[in-house]
């Protein structure tokens, strides 16, 4: 499950990298906006993994 998990976080993050990186002219608050949905996403992975404990 751990692995699962982190194949997922890499998953989501490379995912986030590749959508700002094809969207380069982005305005700062886009950026915003994916951190966020990035860590909310993070958060609930993390929650998954402490549920399964």
């Amino acid at each position: 499950m751990v692995i699962r998990n982190k194949l997922s976080l890499t998953t989501i993050l490379s995912h986030s990298l590749r959508s700002i990186q094809v969207l380069g002219w982005v305005t700062t608050d886009n950026l915003i906006v994916e951190i966020r949905n990035f860590l909310m996403l993070s958060t609930l992975l993390l929650g998954d993994r402490l549920n399964v404990k």
